[in-house]
């Protein structure tokens, strides 16, 4: 079998193993519930705060694209904003609903090379940004937390358990299965001439490009470093787009008469998008619901059938603001249409 079927049988592999978890997720997370009844419920919900939800969304996505060429900015790119937009949207698209290994990210940070001629520099921007928003997430839960567990926390007995256990160990038993894994797999290729051919290939490779990427991660690792204010900012701004976001949902699940303090909200929320962003189903469809429904039934005052609703109205969110993608996509609006779409203030490139 030659090199190019066998990527492709990958790849059909993988997107097959994905299809595959979504939709035992979905099961799992839709067998007891009463379809028909579940059904009526959104059918029945004011469209008005729904449809102010999802433009809430996309505002929260403009604003987030801003902070996108903030960072893009530092590091002396400048493209024009609409066209970051159309990456960002695009993006999104992709993350909501093809299921290759692929995600949305990785697609931004290879079309916006295109809009640039500062490729390393503005495919960092990417994970950048990614990054800001992952810490951001993770604190967002953190302190909410706080608030639950300080505030009585009743039913959430375990969450205060866990976190009086040895966290520390429990990272340090996580990297130590990593690194055994890595170790057993360079073992075993060791054992075979193809093997080794392979791990000297790779060697070689890093050699290769390894210094040459460094050196250039490290200048713009430099000038983002820079900047701090413009960091500053930028976590400010991640932290008011992703609230605004999670009240957005909060607003729709009152309507459907889950009446709940926003702090829960704010802290299931972004748990959820922690365990989504794992690349094991599509836009995490399943994966995330089925938390937030076990975390919302611990809720006092949530009543049966209702724990299932946030999960299930944030995927509705979040498909509908997703279809601009779809458009951007088949127009093939997301390239650049000449060089006059991007202008870089600096000409030259990070050597």
């Amino acid at each position: 079998m030659s090199e190019a079927k066998k990527s492709n049988l990958k790849k059909h592999i993988s997107a097959a193993i994905r299809i595959c978890v979504a939709v035992v997720a979905v099961y799992l997370v839709l067998r007891k519930q009463d379809l028909a009844e579940l059904g009526q419920d959104f059918l029945n919900m004011n469209w008005f705060v729904f449809f102010g939800a999802c433009l809430l969304h996309l505002f929260c996505h403009c604003v987030f694209v801003f902070r996108w060429r903030l960072l893009l900015r530092t590091q002396e790119i400048s493209i024009p904003y609409f066209a970051v937009l159309k990456l960002h949207l695009l993006g999104l698209f992709y993350n909501m609903f093809l299921p290759g290994a692929v995600g949305g990210d990785l697609l931004r940070a290879w079309y916006v090379t295109h809009h640039t001629e500062k490729k390393v520099a503005a495919a960092l921007s990417v994970f950048v940004d990614r990054a800001i928003g992952l810490g951001c997430t993770v604190l967002m839960a953190g302190f909410c937390y706080w608030l639950i567990i300080s505030g009585g926390g009743e039913g959430f007995e375990a969450f205060s358990k866990v976190s009086d256990s040895n966290m520390l160990g429990l990272a340090v038993l996580v990297f130590g299965v990593f690194f055994a894994i890595v170790l057993v797999f360079v073992v075993v290729l060791s054992l075979s001439e193809k093997g080794r051919g392979v791990m000297g290939r790779i060697s070689s490779f890093i050699r290769a490009k390894g210094a040459k990427l460094a050196k250039k991660l490290l200048i713009s690792g430099k000038l983002y470093c820079s900047k701090p204010l413009t960091l500053f900012f930028a976590v400010i701004l991640t932290f008011f787009i992703q609230g605004l976001a999670i009240i957005a949902i909060w607003l729709v699940c009152r309507d459907q008469g889950i009446a709940v303090g926003v702090k829960y909200f704010l802290m299931f929320f972004p748990i959820s998008w922690i365990i989504g962003s794992l690349p094991i189903s599509i836009g995490g469809l399943g994966v995330m619901e089925g938390p937030l429904e076990m975390m919302f039934s611990r809720v006092p005052g949530i009543l049966e059938g209702q724990a299932v609703k946030p999960g299930l109205i944030q995927r509705a969110i979040w498909y509908s603001t997703s279809i601009p993608g779809l458009i951007i996509q088949l127009k093939g609006a997301h390239l650049p249409a000449d060089k006059d779409e991007f202008l870089v203030d600096s000409e030259t490139e990070l050597d």
